[in-house]
């Protein structure tokens, strides 16, 4: 049994008890038992203020030193009846939307501090006493004398202490802000006066809304109608009495009285409350209200004027009002009084929000309640926001007459001064600030803002201004509320969304949208003056405001493109240039990227130049600050205050290149007829010249080489005509002429190309003309000036032939002397002449280290013949005697040649060969004898001790072994077994791909015996076996064997000894072939060697392989299953077919074959009889898997009725290992053999899938309306697993016979039977006894429909929730939904519809009301009012009839709407027809009750 049952039991059968209540223990417990202090004068003084009250008494009566009695007053309206009672009744609280009582406990809280409360109002009084743990009430008349006041009298528990004076009268002070009606508060202390408090208000002033404000809650639920402030003024009067309070000195002593005011605006947002019936239901489930129409919302806010400007904030107010004003804290949200809530801002909010039951908190936890504190709450962002406008709008307004003027006449503008002077625009401000300050009209008044007398010497607006902008920033700055941070965040939100322009604040340029103003930076300031900046003061001020602003980018810092905007508009000083480029330096520094703009836009001075024309900086220690420089380098008055790394990785500019500076001062008209500038800008250079580049010296020396710059003897020179003035071999040399002649100078001068000698070209002249010169003479001086000579100088004496060669003759001259290159002759040895060399011409002793000596050899005369010409020299064609001196020559010299020989490059075949007139290259010859027998070369004998420094090797390398034999392989056993022996002995050094390579190429020589004859031919290692221990298998195989030492060559290469498993499987014999007899006599002796694995001995098991191999192979494997295949055989891995089957010559997988002869039926094979006692261990199943017969039922269906029911009976036998899945196939697949007549009554065979066919029912004459099969008891089961059924409700209700069909009339006949099988749910037999049904089934549903409503449809059927038209009318062929059909006729006049007679005493039961209500009865009015005035009578008459339901509302439509048809006379005196309101006419007579309603 359910848990609903159970219940209901208990409920049916048991006794009835009550919940009790201990009201002591709930008083004590929770209804007294408050969190914050003195909530019971709270509570108290709500009810007050609900009631009315004006004014409050508090009486503190003693027994000379503490409490024992308290009794509290008020003068509001007394208690009435429904006030006594819901007194007497805990949680029934105020029903009244306008008031804040809900819960119905406040008053309970008087038990925290007495036991029998008694309350007087009105002239009754009522008495709570408590009898065991449960509290009485007794209510009586009395007489009262006090008879305006309601009181209530509470003898304490226990005596009390007096409370802190000051402490309660900041409680009653913070009370009284916010109340609507209380106006006066009193304490007492027995007889005695203690604190009076009294409030003042002036009437409200509007404040005018923002356009585009949004003024409604999110969900539209409150709607801000408007916003007013009054002005507040709140006076206290007080005994400054001892904290330690001796009662009894009370009256004995004269105690000070201060008195001391305040003052403050109270901020008031009206709203409109609109929320749906649902939502109001449930707002009055929870409170036992309705949600009022209209509220309001309430801020304490005291304005910047109205403090006192000369003091910091809060400094000079009382401490009895700490917590009225709440700046620069956070505000409370009150509910009445004071909560522990904050708002987030510095302002109070007083709103009717719904509270926790203690009215500490707001309650966030109830949905309901929940999203009504939410709407309210984002109304008090808005108003919040309205507020701020308001205040910037009047800082907008004093800014705009004060201090704008006072810019104009600024000296920074140097303007001229307007008429206007300052004394003028000092007095309207006093004027201005004197009517902001003083609005209140009070008679007596203490203001916290002192206006001091206007001073001309003082003008601190702005910082009045900034300080004003300040307080009203700070003041709505949002904070995190506690202790929940929910309240200020859906303030903050509102506050921040509800208008869409952006917040104006207080710039440096006036009151602007916060987007257009920028947060300073100290770094830019100094040079920015356009830009609006939030000032110091006010940044520092709202440091948290502006934080918040930058996170949600409302404001920006000051940035680049600020410092763009300011630069495209005005030009900058140096000074001001500098601080730009300092500050440019450390935003860079932060990783930010460089902006190009900057540099376009940024102006120097009067100059006007910008800052992307610079390239360069100067440095003065390079170039002096007299001497002129290039436009595009900066002021030295800017760079100077950088460092140049500063300037170079931030700007690009880099230190001015000497050579750009060249480039410029070259083209000075000065530097060509100046000596004194010409020898200034050469020094310059000149100390310069070492630190720069290469490119850099030969770009200056192009520059100065093509202009007269040089100062000589005679005059200004181009550099390559001017000498040094050592070169003296010519009297009138142009010899340069310098003041001072430095040695840096000396160097700039020899780059500049003067010249040091006497020109090479005259000297070459003389040569070549063999004019009166001795050319050693000439050597020797040009070899004393070698150091000096230029490169292309020496280049010339390198490449020119003008070196004479040695007539080796020894006879005189007698022709013209030859001349080369000095690379082309040798120096003068006798060697060289055995060689036949060229040698220089030189008459005198040689010495290779002479000064000559070493001239000639840098010019490039040879010392010793190259590599390549003593090689040749050495080889054939030569004369045999120079090749054995050549020879020599080259071995005695080899430390020469070391590092240029390279025995594997050499091309030159020099070394003579043990074979006489052979010669080889290094690569080519060998120093074993050994390799003769490859046809190797091998070296001459004297020479194989030097064999290794000349890179001659003992042996050919395995490259050239494996070429050779692989090209050269032995043609016979002899001489194979020689070369594999020489072989084996070098194989060391043979890798691994060489070794594939042999295994692979034919090279090894065996004799085949062919049919005929024996042949020669050469195999493969691979191919070949040594031969083996048992003689008979080698007939099977090519062997070998070459003798031991070739042999392990050999097996190297890939020759093995024994056949492998492989190579017996390979093994091709066939029945022709000679050797086929002993092949299957040797047959399992070989499966023995093969030892097969598992794939092996299948594939042989398996067709194609010989029938007698195949049973051989199977015998085998069946043998040795259990010790060597069945660890590593799974029967659904083998893709093997080695099984052979029943049927001859097939053979099936291990999978696809079974022992079980039933499933032939289904075309599966099985597996041959003899072997079927032992397959299973191999994996042959007894019957195919679910999945298999699946398969084979879904490819290959049974065509026929016999056929099926042979098929399904076996599925029926395998079904339990069927698969949900496997059934949901079925269930889908057409597979059902059935017999179908056609159109033409012919019978035609089909397949149907199970869910379209259904087993035949017992009442047959049901079978006819569905496909019905029958294959007998077990292919039934089968069947029905597939999802063949009786038909269901369903099937039921999916039938569809037209009345053109044969089964019309059996279908109608049976069509209640039908009925009952469907079971129709509400839903579906409504939709059948509506059109478009047929006419019959309409009747006979709705009768089904009428007969079952009880029992069936009565708990679902709900008539407003109805969209069907199921029921017919009187007018015929006309249906109607429950709602829109009526049971008297009269409605019929207003054309409503009337219900069916024969229906109209049933239907009440089903919804259907006797007349429209009145909205449709005014709806139908207003959409169709009467066209005369005879339907106008019966229209009327009848609406007379159903007037006693009519709103209001319905009323107030009715009298403003046209409907009422009268007759007018027009203009032309025609008689026209029309429409009146009810208030545009009036009777004649009292004829129409309705219309006088």
């Amino acid at each position: 049994m359910s848990l609903d049952t159970y219940r209901n039991q208990i409920l049916s059968n048991s006794s009835e008890g009550n919940v009790e209540v201990n009201q002591r223990d709930l008083i004590d417990k929770i209804l007294a038992r408050y969190s914050c202090k003195f909530v019971i004068y709270r509570e108290l003084m709500q009810n007050s203020d609900d009631a009315e009250s004006s004014s409050v008494k508090i009486i503190f009566e003693t027994n000379g030193s503490k409490i024992t009695r308290i009794l509290f007053k008020n003068n509001g309206f007394a208690f009435r009846s429904e006030d006594w009672n819901r007194l007497v009744k805990i949680a029934e609280g105020n029903p009244d939307e306008q008031k804040i009582g809900a819960f119905g406990v406040g008053f309970y809280s008087l038990f925290s501090v007495t036991e029998n409360p008694f309350v007087s109002s009105g002239g009754q009084g009522m008495a709570f006493y408590w009898r065991g743990n449960q509290v009485f009430t007794k209510q009586g008349p009395i007489d009262d004398d006090d008879k305006g006041w309601t009181t209530f009298l509470m003898d304490t528990r226990e005596p009390l202490e007096i409370p802190n004076i000051e402490e309660f009268a900041r409680f009653l002070v913070n009370s009284l802000g916010f109340t609507e009606n209380l106006q006066e508060v009193s304490m007492y202390i027995d007889d005695v006066l203690i604190i009076q408090l009294s409030k003042k208000m002036q009437e409200p002033k509007l404040v005018e809304i923002a356009s585009g404000l949004n003024t409604f809650s999110p969900n539209n639920m409150f709607h801000l109608t408007s916003v007013d402030f009054r002005g507040v003024q709140l006076d206290v009067k007080r005994l400054l009495i001892p904290t330690k309070l001796n009662i009894k000195q009370l009256r004995s002593h004269m105690y000070q009285t201060l008195e001391e005011s305040i003052l403050f605006r109270i901020a008031n947002g009206n709203l409109d409350v609109k929320v749906s019936k649902e939502f109001s239901a449930k707002m009055e489930r929870v409170t036992k209200k309705k949600p009022p129409n209209n509220t309001f919302i309430q801020m304490i806010y005291a304005e910047f004027d109205e403090r006192n400007l000369s003091k910091d904030d809060n400094k000079d107010i009382s401490p009895i009002y700490k917590d009225l004003i709440s700046y620069p804290e956070q505000g409370k949200i009150y509910i009445g009084f004071p909560t522990n809530q904050t708002t987030g801002s510095c302002s109070h909010l007083a709103a009717r929000v719904i509270p926790t039951m203690e009215r500490e908190l707001i309650d966030f936890a109830e949905p309901t309640l929940a999203e009504y504190n939410n709407e309210m709450l984002c109304l008090a962002g808005t108003l919040s926001r309205i507020l701020y406008e308001y205040e910037m709008a009047q800082i907008t307004n004093f800014y705009n007459e004060i201090i704008s003027s006072d810019i104009e006449n600024n000296e920074e503008t140097k303007r001229p001064e307007k008429s206007t002077s300052k004394s003028r625009s000092k007095r309207s401000l006093y004027k201005w600030l004197k009517k902001r300050v003083l609005h209140f009209s009070f008679k007596k008044r203490t203001s916290i803002v002192q206006m001091t007398q206007y001073d001309e010497k003082i003008s601190p607006y702005r910082k009045w201004l900034e300080k004003w902008a300040a307080y009203a920033i700070a003041h709505f700055t949002y904070n995190t509320g506690t202790p929940n941070m929910q309240v200020s965040t859906i303030a903050e939100t509102q506050f921040s969304s509800c208008l869409k322009q952006n917040l104006l604040i207080l710039s440096t340029h006036g009151v602007l949208p916060i987007s257009n103003v920028r947060l300073p930076n100290p770094k830019i300031t100094g040079f920015i003056k356009t830009v609006p900046l939030v000032p110091k003061n006010l940044l520092e001020q709202c440091n948290l405001f502006f934080n918040k602003a930058k996170e949600v980018e409302l404001i920006a810092e000051l940035g680049l493109q600020d410092i763009l905007d300011e630069l495209k508009i005005r030009t900058l000083s140096e000074e001001e240039i500098i601080k730009l480029l300092k500050w440019w330096i450390s935003y860079l520094t932060e990783d930010n990227n460089f902006d190009t703009q900057l540099l376009k836009f940024a102006r120097i001075g009067d100059s006007s130049q910008t800052l992307n024309t610079i390239q360069f900086y100067s440095n003065p220690n390079k170039i002096p600050l007299d001497m002129s420089i290039p436009f595009e380098v900066l002021p030295n008055n800017i760079s100077k205050n950088f460092t140049g790394q500063e300037l170079e990785n931030r700007f690009g500019w880099t230190e001015l290149p000497l050579v750009n500076w060249a480039k410029f001062i070259v083209k000075k008209p000065e530097l060509e007829s100046d000596f004194e500038f010409a020898e200034k800008v050469h020094h310059v250079i000149a100390k310069n010249l070492e630190d720069i580049s290469q490119e850099d010296k030969e770009t200056i020396r192009q520059l100065f080489v093509e202009k007269k710059c040089i100062p000589t003897e005679f005059g200004m020179k181009y550099p390559n005509e001017s000498y040094f003035q050592s070169v003296d071999l010519f009297p009138n040399l142009p010899t340069i002429k310098f003041q001072d002649f430095t040695s840096s100078v000396r160097r700039l001068m020899e780059h500049f190309g003067v010249r040091m000698s006497v020109e090479l070209k005259l000297i070459l002249k003389r040569l070549v003309n063999q004019e009166d010169c001795y050319y050693i003479q000439i050597i020797k001086y040009l070899a004393s000036i070698s150091d000096d000579l230029s490169e292309d100088e020496k280049n010339i004496l390198k490449n020119e032939s003008i070196w004479p060669k040695e007539n080796l003759s020894g006879s005189q001259p007698t022709g013209e002397i030859q001349r080369f290159v000095a690379r082309d002759l040798y120096i003068p040895l006798r060697s060289h002449r055995e060689f036949g060399l060229h040698l220089i011409d030189w008459n005198v002793e040689w010495s290779n280290s002479s000064k000559e000596g070493k001239f000639l050899i840098e010019l490039g005369l040879r010392k010793h013949p190259n590599l390549e010409t003593i090689i040749k020299l050495a080889a054939p064609p030569t004369d045999p005697k120079i090749r054995e001196l050549a020879l020599k020559y080259f071995i005695d010299n080899f430390d020469i040649y070391s590092q240029f020989y390279k025995p594997e490059v050499v091309n030159i075949a020099f070394l003579p060969c043990s074979n006489s007139d052979t010669y080889a290259k290094p690569s080519e010859c060998y120093a074993d004898d050994k390799c003769t027998i490859m046809n190797f070369q091998i070296i001459r004998e004297d020479l194989r001790s030097k064999a290794e420094k000349l890179g001659v090797r003992q042996h050919p390398n395995h490259e050239k072994l494996v070429k050779w034999l692989t090209e050269n392989p032995p043609q016979n056993k002899n001489k194979a077994k020689e070369i594999f022996e020489y072989l084996s002995s070098q194989q060391k050094d043979f890798t691994d791909l060489e070794w594939n390579t042999l295994n692979d190429f034919e090279f090894i020589p065996i004799q085949d015996v062919s049919q005929s004859e024996i042949i020669n031919k050469l195999i493969k290692p691979r191919e070949c076996l040594f031969k083996l221990k048992e003689e008979s298998l080698n007939d099977f195989f090519p062997c070998v064997d070459f003798g031991t030492k070739a042999n392990k060559f050999l097996a190297k290469c890939g020759v093995k000894d024994e056949p492998s498993s492989a190579d017996f499987v390979q093994l091709s014999v066939n029945s022709s072939h000679k050797l086929w007899n002993l092949y299957l006599k040797k047959y399992l002796n070989i499966l023995e060697i093969i030892n097969p694995n598992l794939e092996i001995i299948l594939e042989l098991s398996a067709p194609p392989m010989d029938p007698k191999i195949r049973e051989m192979s199977l015998k085998y494997f069946i043998d040795n299953f259990d010790k060597k295949y069945s660890k590593h055989y799974k029967p659904e891995d083998i893709d093997i077919a080695f099984l052979p089957c029943s049927n001859s010559n097939t053979y099936a997988k291990p999978s696809e074959c079974f022992i079980d002869d039933r499933c032939m039926i289904m075309n599966f094979e099985t597996i041959r009889e003899d072997l079927r006692s032992k397959v299973e261990k191999f994996g042959v199943r007894q019957h195919p898997n679910h999945e298999k017969l699946v398969k084979r039922l879904t490819e290959n269906p049974p065509q026929n009725k016999n056929e099926a029911t042979e098929v399904f009976e076996y599925l029926n036998s395998q079904q339990h290992d069927f698969a949900d899945f496997d059934w949901n196939i079925l269930n889908n697949f057409e597979f059902i053999p059935i017999q179908n007549e056609s159109q033409s009554d012919e019978i035609i065979n089909k397949l149907v899938n199970p869910r379209e066919c259904f087993f035949k029912l017992k009442e047959e004459s049901l079978n006819d309306f569905f496909l019905c099969v029958d294959f007998g008891t077990k292919a039934n089961e089968f069947l029905a697993k597939c999802g063949v059924k009786e038909p269901s409700s369903d099937d039921f209700a999916r039938l569809s016979v037209n009345s053109s069909h044969k089964l019309w009339n059996l279908y109608v006949e049976k069509y209640p039977n039908i009925l009952e099988k469907i079971n129709p749910n509400l839903e579906t037999i409504l939709g059948l006894a509506a059109p478009p049904s047929d006419p019959k089934f309409r009747e006979m549903a709705l009768k089904y429909f009428i007969d079952n409503f009880d029992n069936k449809y009565s708990k679902y059927y709900k008539p407003e929730d109805i969209d069907i038209a199921f029921l017919p009318c009187s007018n015929s062929n006309t249906y109607a939904k429950p709602s829109e059909c009526f049971i008297d006729d009269r409605c019929m006049i207003m054309n409503f519809r009337a219900i069916c007679k024969d229906l109209r005493s049933n239907v009440e039961k089903f919804g259907v009301r006797q007349h429209p209500n009145h909205e449709k009865l005014v709806k139908s009015l207003t959409e169709n009012p009467p066209q005369n005035e005879d339907e106008a009578k019966n229209v009327f008459e009848y609406l007379d009839s159903q007037q006693h339901d009519f709103t209001d509302s319905d009323w107030g439509t009715l009298n403003n709407f046209e409907f009422i048809p009268i007759k007018s006379e027009s203009q032309s005196n025609e008689i026209i027809n029309k429409l009146i309101k009810p208030r545009d006419c009036f009777f004649k007579e009292e004829r129409y009750v309705l219309l006088l309603k």
